[in-house]
C-alpha cells in the first residue's frame, strides 16, 4: 500500500471518529435535556451553561465552604449557581420542570430564597426555603434568564 493511500485512510478514519463523537455528544445533550438530567440555562437566546445533579452537589459543597458552614445538605442557592455560571445581571428567571404545566417566573429579589437540591434519579429540584421548604419543581428541565 502506498503512502498516499495510508494517509487517505488515516484521514478518513479521523473524520469518522470526530464526526461520531460530535453526533454522540449531541444525542446525549438532547436526551438529557428531555428527561431533566441535563438542564440548560439560556441567556440571550444562547445556552450559557448546562447543569446536572453532580454540578449541583459540587456547587453546594463550594457554597458551604465559602460560608464556612458544616451542614450535610447538598442544597445550593440559585443565586450562587447563576453567579458561578457568570450570570449576574438579570430581571427574571423562568424555570420549567418535567411534566409540569406550570412555569415559574422569579424576580431577582425572589431568587434569594430559592435553592436547588439533587434528587436520587440524577435530576434536581427547585425549593422555596422562605415558604417552608415548598418544592416548586420536582425535576427542573430548563432555566431561561430574562434581562
Amino acid at each position: 500500500m502506498t503512502i498516499n493511500k495510508r494517509i487517505g485512510i488515516g484521514l478518513l478514519l479521523l473524520v469518522l471518529v470526530v464526526g461520531g463523537a460530535f453526533l454522540f455528544e449531541q444525542l446525549i445533550k438532547a436526551q438529557g435535556s428531555r428527561n431533566g438530567k441535563l438542564v440548560p440555562v439560556v441567556q440571550y437566546d444562547k445556552i450559557a451553561v448546562y447543569l446536572d445533579a453532580g454540578v449541583i452537589r459540587q456547587l453546594g459543597e463550594q457554597e458551604r465552604e465559602r460560608k464556612q458552614s458544616t451542614g450535610n445538605s447538598n442544597e445550593v442557592s440559585l443565586g450562587f449557581v447563576l453567579g458561578s455560571a457568570g450570570i449576574g445581571d438579570y430581571k427574571y428567571i423562568e424555570a420549567r420542570g418535567v411534566g409540569d404545566s406550570e412555569e415559574f417566573k422569579l424576580s431577582s429579589r425572589e431568587i434569594g430564597s430559592i435553592v436547588l437540591s439533587p434528587n436520587s434519579n440524577s435530576t434536581f429540584a427547585m425549593i422555596d426555603k422562605a415558604d417552608g421548604n415548598r418544592v416548586l419543581l420536582k425535576e427542573v428541565t430548563k432555566f431561561h434568564v430574562t434581562n
